[in-house]
């Protein structure tokens, strides 16, 4: 528990706000939670948890539940877009390697899970509650029915398209990639209607299609009950604007070389819907000259999914933040503290943020000496693992190696906030816990 107990404000009800809810109120703050809509609501169906999450997430107590509302699905099976032949695997072997498996799970399911755990830790969550005004220097929030809110800590915890972040740092927006996803969601008895794709949902499976300036993700979700579909490339989509409707025949028509298996997906499907993919620049600073308002997740790091890392990545924030508060003896401990989440977290989330980018031209590579490199890279993976697993790649994390690579691996999928907190306030510091 935290020896000095704050009254924290956290605008947004995503994921990295209910996680930051969980973690601040397990340690003892008074934690107060708003959002601007009218219920939980989360864009999207389908997401990834890698073993760096859940091991924020067990420390948390919810190891059990994500076990159990998610599936695991630990190999992501790389296959080449025209024939559908096996090109490698990517995350493989998570528990050998990093002890926690590799979830997929319903958006929803993963926010309604925290939104519990935030409640039961003593944390408030009002809806309806819009910021229509921030004083970035005191700071405080003006709500649109007039309420003016002062906390000792204000976290930004509101997405891609923050207000508070706007009113920061108002010339740095968020900008539009060339790329697109369109998202399709079918059920179990589509899929098992279909002989070509109903092996697909017999037991976990993730799958990924590597082609010229496009990728496709698709994976079980609600345990085999939903096979969760995205297509990423080229696309026209209103910035700022989620699950606009796709027209699945052009879809049809920019797919038409690729395997059978995904051309039976796309006419199994009813609809689709689109949206631009978009990130935001490395900012100057994740917060206001007093240390007392704080971005994260999104509004502070928002990234592109190519690295299924947007979620994770405020997981770590709210660990981390969580952390350095639990070192706090006064008021005045807060802007020093929030400067160590800061240090901490700021360069590990931009590379990642930069890598997640970069990806989209590595996942999109035309035919040619760069593509066979990099689909060599991946049938390593296919490899058994030597006993000494862990002695020969876990213990070489190295975030300058090539993405995929193991020393990359294992820089991601090995983090331990508490490690982190540990080396930055030195050994001697008594553990942080949340």
């Amino acid at each position: 528990m935290s020896p000095l107990r704050l009254d924290v404000t956290i605008v947004g009800s995503g994921i990295g706000g209910l996680a930051a809810a969980t973690c601040l109120a397990q340690s003892g703050h008074k934690v107060h939670v708003i959002e601007a809509g009218n219920e939980l609501s989360e864009v999207g169906a389908g997401i990834q948890i890698s073993p760096n999450a859940l091991r924020i997430l067990d420390s948390m107590g919810l190891k059990d539940i994500f076990y159990k509302e998610g599936t695991k699905n630990d190999d992501a099976l790389l296959r080449r877009y025209k024939d559908g032949k096996i090109l490698g695997k990517l995350r493989s072997n998570p528990l050998a390697l990093y002890d926690y498996h590799n979830l997929t799970l319903h958006r929803a399911d993963y926010q309604k899970i925290l939104y519990d755990a935030a409640w039961k830790a003593g944390a408030s969550i009002s809806f309806g509650k819009k910021v229509v005004s921030i004083d970035t220097s005191t700071p405080s929030l003006t709500l649109q029915d007039g309420a003016i809110i002062r906390s000792d800590l204000i976290v930004a915890a509101d997405g891609i398209g923050s207000r508070i972040r706007s009113a920061m740092f108002p010339d740095i927006q968020a900008h539009a990639t060339p790329d697109c996803a369109f998202r399709i969601i079918l059920t179990r008895e589509q899929m098992l209607s279909n002989p070509a794709l109903s092996h697909l949902v017999l037991q976990p499976s993730c799958t990924v299609w590597f082609g010229p300036y496009r990728h496709i993700v698709a994976y079980t979700i609600r345990q085999l009950e939903l096979f969760n579909i995205v297509l990423c490339g080229p696309g026209t989509a209103d910035t700022g604007v989620w699950n606009e409707p796709a027209d699945l025949d052009e879809l049809k028509k920019e797919y038409a070389d690729y395997d059978d298996t995904v051309k039976e997906l796309l006419g199994v499907a009813k609809e689709c819907h689109k949206w631009r993919i978009s990130e935001l620049p490395d900012l100057p600073s994740w917060r206001n000259g007093n240390g007392r308002l704080v971005l994260l997740g999104d509004a502070a790091h928002a990234m592109t999914p190519y690295m299924a890392q947007g979620a994770t990545q405020a997981i770590e924030d709210a660990a981390v933040l969580s952390g350095c508060l639990a070192k706090a003896q006064s008021l005045k401990d807060i802007s020093r503290l929030t400067q160590a989440y800061e240090d901490i977290r700021k360069t590990r989330a931009e590379k990642i943020k930069a890598t997640s980018y970069g990806n989209m031209k590595q996942y999109g590579l035309l035919d040619g000496p760069e593509q066979e490199a990099r689909d060599e890279m991946y049938s390593k993976n296919l490899l058994p693992l030597p006993e000494n697993t862990k002695e020969m790649v876990v213990s070489k994390p190295d975030m300058n190696a090539v993405y995929g690579s193991p020393g990359f691996s294992s820089w991601v999928f090995t983090y331990d906030t508490n490690q982190a907190l540990r080396e930055y306030f030195g050994e001697g510091e008594e553990r942080s816990k949340m």
